[in-house]
Order: C-alpha cells, then structure tokens, then sequence
C-alpha cells in the first residue's frame, strides 16, 4: 500500500495473521529507527527511498483508523531495522485451557477435586482453572470489609464444576449480548450458602425462587470480595457471571430496564470508578448468567 519497503506493526495481531506468516507461526520483533516519518493517510504505491529522502523523510507511518486497521510503520532501508526475537506462537485454541464441556462431553455433571500441590503440570487443564480460582481468592480475601486473615484465607481443596446443560445456556446468553451489543465480558463473584445447598446448585443453578435477604432487590446476590459472601454461609462458590450492562446503585429498586445486572460499591468507594470497581454486591435475576464454576473449601 506504501510502496515496496518493509512493513512492521505496533500490534502482533495485525503481523500475525496467516498472509504474513504463511503459516510459520512465527513472529520478529525488532527494534526500528523511524527517523523523521511521513504520515500517511491513504494508500501511495509509488513511495520509495529516493521520493521519501527528497522530501526529507526516512520512515512512513500510516495511523490506525485511516487506510488501516492497526499502526503502521514502513522504512526502505533495512538498516534501520534490527530483528531482536524470535517469538513462537501457537492458535489460541492450543494455550488456553479447553472449553469445560470438552472435558467431560458425555457426563451431565463432573466435579473434580483439586488439591493445593508443589509441583505444576502445564499441560492439565484443572489446573489451570484451579490456579484461576486460587490467585483470584488469595487476591481478593485480602480486600473488602472485611479482609480475610491468611488462617481465613487457607484453602484446602477446589472443586471444579464442569455442568454442561448451565454452561451450554450461559455461552448462548454470552452471544446474545454480543448480538445485541451488550458487554458480553465475564467476572467472577463469589456467592455464599449453606453446604447442603451446594449439590442442588450445582446441578440446577441459582435460583430466584430461593433467593432470600434482597437487601438492594431482586435477584441472585454475589459479591467479588470471599469475605462478604462467607457472612452468608460456609460454602462457597465461585461463580462465571455475565454482568452484561450494570446499574451502579445502593437504593433497594430492583434492576432498571435495559440493565442486565446491579452493582453495590463498597462504602466509600469513589462513584466516578463504578465502571470498573469491584463490587461489594452484584445482583443478577437471570440465571443464565451465572454459571457456577467452583467449590472454594477451606
């Protein structure tokens, strides 16, 4: 598009696709003098070294947003360049933990039991899903009111709930919202029972003809800090939820139209970090958007 020069990206995505790396699954990352750049804002086929120096130039740099997608640099020198690493890359599909239902496809319900150890076995996927719950309960038991002491804190196992029917229902709201352009990105919360509660939610989800104490409305009531939901029971799940478009609020109404969940801020807590504050309480009253994952035991 910017003549025959050598062309670099400021985001991997753009360099990594397939048409560049021909199926190398592999990536340079290099140091490049830019000098003084031309910026660009529509394609120029006829550029080169000789055109971009007699109007004292060295580089050209096409801004994202303009006949591009993501910034781009191009030098016709390849002194200017300096290739430092070599980065190998596998498809998302390979690093990161398979789908749940992958893991157990025939079983309707599958809970795995996983216990703090020393060693680490990469290529197992609970474990990863059991290091996701752990570093998340360590990080947030030591937040909220009020914290958790490091005896608190202790975990002795993590179970891994793998319900193929809950999940199956909350991907399919997962791509409602992205349909309808609602924030379709996941949290996870923490909800707090009784432990002859646990095996009944885990097989047929949260549900609001249980739901008791709706202090601030309507609906399954989960909260980010460990040690607000244990102050409602002993067991403890950690739930994938869909939080969708939240309703900041400390008032009693139930969830507004066009919000799909409600949040609760901690006492104090500035309103001008609502969007992206943890929250003390967060209330959902559709069922498919929560998915409960794990069994904290302690």
């Amino acid at each position: 598009m910017y003549g025959q020069g050598i062309y670099f990206a400021t985001d991997s995505s753009k360099s990594a696709q397939s048409i560049y790396t021909k199926g190398s699954q592999k990536l340079l990352l290099c140091q490049v003098i830019l000098g003084k750049s031309k910026t660009v804002q529509q394609s120029d086929y006829s550029l080169n070294k000789q055109k971009l120096r007699s109007h004292g130039y060295d580089s050209v740099y096409a801004p994202r947003g303009t006949a591009v997608k993501n910034d781009e640099f191009v030098i016709f020198d390849p002194d200017q360049a300096l290739p430092q690493y070599i980065i190998h890359f596998s498809d998302l599909n390979t690093v990161l933990p398979p789908s749940p239902s992958n893991l157990a496809p025939q079983q309707p319900l599958t809970i795995k039991k996983m216990l703090p150890t020393r060693t680490v076995n990469f290529q197992d996927p609970f474990e990863m899903y059991y290091s996701f719950a752990e570093s998340h309960f360590r990080r947030m038991a030591a937040k909220g009111n009020p914290p958790l002491t490091a005896q608190q804190a202790k975990i002795s196992s993590i179970d891994i709930v793998i319900n193929n029917v809950l999940e199956t229902k909350f991907q399919a709201t997962k791509r409602k919202f992205q349909a309808q352009g609602i924030p379709d990105r996941e949290i996870l919360a923490y909800h707090g029972t009784a432990p002859s509660n646990i095996q009944s939610i885990l097989q047929k989800n949260l549900l609001l003809s249980f739901a008791r104490r709706q202090l601030y409305g309507r609906g399954n009531y989960f909260s980010e800090f460990p040690g607000i939901s244990l102050g409602y029971g002993h067991g403890l799940l950690l739930c994938r939820i869909l939080p969708g478009r939240e309703f900041v609020d400390t008032s009693g109404s139930n969830i507004p139209s066009g919000y799909n969940s409600k949040k609760v801020l901690l006492t104090g807590q500035p309103a001008g970090a609502a969007a992206n504050a943890n929250g003390e309480m967060i209330i959902i009253d559709n069922s498919d958007q929560i998915l409960p994952f794990y069994v904290i035991h302690r």
